[in-house]
């Protein structure tokens, strides 16, 4: 009758209405939290993973090769973290706006003071050394995609440093030493050697020149 095939269309409509509610909640939560994870690890938060299960679902698999990349990728951070801590240079990380990204510790202990440099500018926390050697350094290698080479005095921090500087895609990796004791010592021996090569002229020009009185 009329009113059953009102009731049967009402309920078929009802059914495809939630049909289509439930598929695009399944849906779109999965790919939320896959997107959301996506988010956090460009934040650079490896820790983060899906939540979702790994079950045989199209949503499972990829969720699982999610965590196992996320896993990989997090050892990889590890293992390079614990090689820049364990260098006795210092190491820093800025980015293509010339950020602070990452100091180790020995580069906190020597140039950051009680400062908080991480997103800080390099420019801004130390003026004026963009006109010194280091910074046309910097920006050389970053122009040329080349590593670069220098060692010069760094007022800043009172102290002669050498430093290697290597450009990459996501901007500049600085590793740096204090080369003010080793330069000292250097000097003292090249003048004291200098010298010691003065007095062994002198007395062999003056025990040539008595040889030479004794020939007469």
């Amino acid at each position: 009758n009329h009113a059953g095939l009102v009731l049967l269309i009402g309920s078929a409509a009802l059914a495809v209405a939630l049909t289509i509610i439930l598929g695009a909640r399944m849906v779109r939560r999965p790919l939320e939290r896959l997107l959301v994870t996506v988010e956090r690890w460009r934040s650079g938060d490896l820790s983060t993973r899906t939540g979702l299960p790994h079950d045989g679902s199209e949503f499972g698999r990829l969720a699982n090769a999610f965590d196992v990349m996320a896993e990989t990728l997090a050892k990889r951070e590890q293992t390079l973290h614990t090689a820049l801590e364990s260098t006795t240079d210092s190491v820093v990380v800025l980015d293509r706006d010339w950020r602070y990204v990452y100091l180790n510790q020995h580069a906190i202990e020597q140039i950051a003071g009680q400062r908080n440099l991480l997103g800080q500018v390099l420019w801004d926390c130390f003026p004026g050394v963009a006109d010194t050697s280091f910074g046309t350094a910097y920006r050389e290698a970053v122009a040329s995609g080349r590593p670069a080479h220098v060692e010069d005095y760094f007022a800043p921090v009172d102290t002669r440093l050498e430093v290697f500087a290597y450009p990459s895609a996501e901007g500049l990796t600085v590793y740096f030493r204090d080369v003010t004791e080793a330069r000292r010592i250097a000097e003292a021996l090249r003048v004291e050697t200098s010298r010691a090569a003065e007095i062994l002229e002198a007395r062999v020009a003056s025990r040539t020149a008595e040889l030479a009185q004794a020939t007469d």
